[in-house]
């Protein structure tokens, strides 16, 4: 009896003793918390000749990724992977319907499917007689309107297009006002629905700003100098004047001016003549009427 006593006693000291060295003790966990995807949502495309770009929408950024694939020839070819939320095909559109899978793709391989059926659309044609019109204070892109059209405006750079529009334009005009010294290449595209057609293009060049003549040229005589003074030119993008002086014969640029006025000092004459030029950022404007000055 006392044997079975001292036996229980001895294995209750050696469970307490194993529960107090277990406590707090961290082992390996027995499972793995695994990250399941979502498939994507909100799909939407827009359609380019030169391509289609697919947008989505996730809850995450983090943790998964995207393939895409393309169905051809009754099988689905992986095309590109990406993290963001969106993705080009840059396979010229043909007008045939055309099915995607975006397939979002866990850190453990897990995968859930969206997928996008685009039907066969037709393209937009080019926006008719696209051009430009400089003004004082910029230019005016102006086209035909066609009553299927709502139209999309870029600006082109390193080959790259920037949408310069807000919305749709509803309207047949634009107005920029890019940099005058600078050649700037537009682009219009006829949008309806989720289709961009083909694109119309200008380019405008520093030498399409030519400023008009300046007007009322006047001049007071003191001593041995001329004072000149005109009207401001209405363009706001010009450089300044160039003045040019003749004493009967030919006309010899003599100075420039940033505001309509100039002080010129012809020396000893007779006769003197004055016209004047505004500055574009590459051309001259045509020349102001001739003022006569006689001693």
């Amino acid at each position: 009896m006392k044997l079975s006593v001292v036996f229980c006693y001895l294995f209750y000291l050696f469970f307490i003793s194993s529960l107090l060295h277990g406590c707090g003790k961290k082992g390996e966990p027995s499972y793995k918390k695994f990250i399941i995807p979502e498939p994507v949502s909100e799909i939407n495309y827009l359609i380019r000749p030169d391509g289609i770009r697919i947008n989505w929408n996730y809850h995450s950024r983090e943790g998964v990724y995207f393939e895409i694939f393309k169905k051809s020839q009754g099988s689905f070819i992986k095309i590109g992977q990406t993290r963001e939320h969106s993705f080009t095909d840059s396979s010229p559109y043909t007008g045939e319907a055309v099915e995607y899978l975006i397939v979002t793709v866990s850190v453990d391989g897990y995968r859930k499917e969206g997928k996008l059926l685009i039907p066969s659309i037709s393209l937009p044609d080019y926006p008719a007689s696209f051009n430009f019109r400089i003004i004082d204070d910029g230019i005016v892109l102006s086209w035909n309107l066609s009553a299927e059209c709502h139209y999309n405006l870029y600006k082109v750079e390193d080959g790259r297009e920037e949408i310069l529009n807000k919305e749709p334009i509803k309207d047949s005009y634009f107005k920029d006002t890019p940099e005058p010294n600078m050649i700037r290449t537009y682009r219009l595209r006829c949008k309806r629905d989720s289709v961009e057609g083909f694109a119309a293009e200008v380019t405008v060049r520093p030498e399409d700003y030519i400023p008009s003549k300046p007007e009322g040229l006047r001049f007071v005589l003191s001593d041995k100098k001329v004072m000149l003074t005109w009207k401001e030119n209405p363009e706001k993008w010009i450089k300044g004047y160039r003045i040019y002086r003749s004493y009967g014969e030919s006309f010899t640029p003599v100075g420039e001016a940033a505001y309509p006025l100039y002080v010129d000092e012809p020396g000893d004459f007779k006769e003197v003549i004055y016209r004047i030029t505004a500055v574009g950022p590459s051309r001259e404007g045509p020349f102001s009427e001739t003022i006569i000055i006689r001693r």
